[in-house]
């Protein structure tokens, strides 16, 4: 009876790795599974406490009154909104809208669209003067009240309240011939001499010469 032994190939004979060799006088590895990892103290569970929701709890009491409204509103859409609510649908549309086709409104507003704020950093703007000149007068901002016809259908006091509002910013009225008032009535309700533009001179066109 023979016994055939198989030669030893070396090419079908892995050899061992380095990593399978452990090196001397180190301790056997042992799987990484059975080792458990702590988990770092920030991304442990736990219950907030009620200082560090404090801060983040800081509830307004709700108000409804018409300053508050007018106070949260931060854009003039949002201005008209609150208008529309409470104006009739009359004097809102007359407000709201314009002559004709209303062209020179969508150019208006255009206009503004297209204003375009360069910001300046670290600049000093503790005190920005806005002052310049409308028609010879001093004004404290670049703007002013357009003339509107009929007033008073929107307000009470009509020309009145606007005189007085451009008065204390500082800026010129102009009165319309539409007006519910005279130059001289809105003078006499103010505290100091008004500066009221009218749209057209009181004693009749003139030649645009």
């Amino acid at each position: 009876m023979t016994h055939t032994i198989q030669p030893n190939n070396p090419e079908t004979t892995p050899a061992p790795d380095a990593t399978d060799i452990p090196a001397t006088g180190a301790p056997a590895a042992t799987p990484s599974s059975s080792v458990p990892r702590a988990t770092p103290p920030a991304l442990k569970r736990r219950i907030p406490k009620y200082s560090d929701l404090a801060p983040l709890m800081q509830f307004k009491k709700p108000e409804f009154s018409r300053a508050a409204k007018l106070k949260r509103a931060s854009t003039i859409w949002e201005l008209r909104d609150l208008a529309k609510r409470r104006t009739p649908q009359a004097p809102f549309d007359y407000t709201d809208g314009a002559a004709e086709e209303e062209i020179t409104l969508r150019r208006a507003r255009q206009a503004f669209l297209d204003i375009e704020f360069r910001p300046g950093i670290l600049r000093n703007v503790s005190s920005i003067d806005l002052t310049t000149d409308i028609l010879g007068k001093p004004s404290r901002l670049p703007v002013g009240i357009a003339p509107t016809g009929f007033t008073r259908m929107m307000q009470s006091e009509g020309e009145y309240a606007g005189s007085q509002a451009a008065e204390a910013a500082g800026i010129p009225y102009t009165l319309s011939t539409m007006g519910t008032a005279s130059n001289r009535r809105c003078g006499r309700r103010r505290a100091q001499r008004p500066q009221l533009v009218p749209a057209l001179p009181v004693d009749g066109p003139r030649p645009l010469a």
